[in-house]
């Protein structure tokens, strides 16, 4: 199936001059010499599930319930049980989605937590039912065009091209960047903008046929824009062009890329990805999933249960990946999936670092889930199974310091 690449694509697209949401995740803190030990810090899960329990023993108010539920959900989900933290977000939804109208960031933070564990476990309706819900919350307690629910429609667009309905995601992003453009909302229009390019990207990168012509339009009209408040997410199109056109036999695209973003733009003390290749399917699966509509390629082969990784790199000073590996694991790892991932992120290129080229870099972490989805209409039966499409999820555990304090240690 070609949306099986499409799907590992999309799930690894770049992430140029757009502030991504991040879980409250332990942070690893940089080594002061080498060898480059990584120590982990955090709040103890035992320690979160006390200060929860001990918040709904005294009924405390709905924002202190979700803030309790949300740190020990994400404890929950970094430490691996993911079943764990979404049965933490649903009981925190029971008490408190009637308080959405009075409360409507705080539980439509509550629903996109759900919806984002619940697609790490491969329930595909709960996720994109709960990225409906936070649309719906937010549009409940705050006006129709309000900046949050249009992110939150992009959210949604999202949500749909991950669960297949490409059309209905492109049309979502042009609705939410023509709304946004009447509002004079720039960084809303140019990130939606973006993603519409990042999404016909991954489609013409899985060859789905079809969606050339729309790619060099959406690419071109964005890069043309004379409103400078979209220059950054104009340039954060060019990846993916340059992209397209190292495919097609330019091998230099990438580099000149680089060079162009070297001599445009302002070194940086953040981490700014400018280039991650294509996440590569395993040859035999993809040529399962494309054989015949028998019964047995209809149904799921693969250990979907358990199967996490996260993997640690640095992002040098030149903003070249070294040092990619895995830092933990579920206890039942099959490691067959996670070779791809690691050959893709040693590829990626992030923008120059503001640091000494002889210092180490900057240190991140990303939790990769192999899973699939749940269905009830595989093979007729009524039994849930896996569909055999593989999909991998990624959530970046990293959390950035303030912009400015960023430091790396000397060697």
């Amino acid at each position: 199936m070609k949306y099986c690449a499409f799907l590992l694509a999309f799930a690894a697209l770049p992430a140029i001059a757009a502030a991504q949401d991040r879980p409250v995740a332990p942070a690893p803190a940089a080594p002061v010499s080498p060898p480059r030990d990584v120590v982990v810090t955090g709040v103890r899960l035992k320690d979160t599930e006390a200060a929860l329990k001990a918040c709904i023993a005294r009924k405390c108010p709905p924002k202190e319930d979700i803030d309790a539920t949300m740190a020990h959900a994400e404890n929950e989900f970094v430490a691996g049980d993911y079943h764990g933290a979404r049965q933490t977000l649903l009981g925190s939804v029971g008490r408190n989605r009637r308080y959405a109208k009075q409360y409507p960031i705080d539980v439509s933070d509550l629903m996109r937590a759900n919806s984002r564990v619940a697609v790490h476990l491969g329930e595909g309706d709960d996720y994109l039912f709960s990225a409906n819900e936070v649309v719906r919350i937010l549009k409940s307690g705050l006006a129709p065009d309000d900046y949050r629910v249009l992110g939150a429609r992009v959210e949604l667009a999202d949500a749909y091209a991950k669960s297949r309905d490409v059309d209905l995601a492109l049309n979502t992003y042009r609705d939410v960047a023509s709304r946004a453009h009447k509002l004079g909302l720039p960084g809303v229009e140019g990130y939606t903008r973006l993603r519409e390019v990042g999404l016909l990207g991954a489609l013409s990168e899985a060859n789905v046929s079809g969606y050339g012509d729309m790619l060099r339009r959406a690419i071109d009209s964005l890069v043309a824009d004379r409103n400078p408040q979209l220059a950054a997410y104009a340039f954060g199109a060019r990846p993916i062009r340059a992209r397209i056109d190292a495919r097609h036999g330019n091998a230099s695209a990438i580099d000149q890329m680089i060079a162009e973003y070297r001599r445009t733009a302002p070194v940086s003390t953040r981490t700014i990805l400018l280039y991650s290749p294509p996440i590569v399917q395993n040859p035999a699966s993809a040529a399962r999933q494309a054989a015949s509509g028998e019964t047995l390629n209809q149904m799921a082969m693969d250990d979907f249960d358990n199967q996490w990784v996260d993997i640690s790199f640095w992002v040098a000073p030149d903003g070249h990946v070294t040092d990619a590996g895995v830092l933990r694991q579920s206890s039942k790892l099959n490691d067959y999936w996670v070779k791809p991932i690691v050959t893709s992120l040693s590829g990626r290129r992030y923008a120059p670092l503001a640091m000494d080229p002889s210092q180490p870099g900057v240190l991140r972490v990303e939790r990769y889930t192999f899973t699939s989805r749940w269905t009830n209409n595989v093979t007729g039966s009524h039994m849930r199974q896996r569909e055999p499409t593989p999909q991998v999820e990624m959530v970046d555990l990293t959390v950035d310091p303030p912009s400015g304090t960023q430091t790396a240690p000397s060697k």
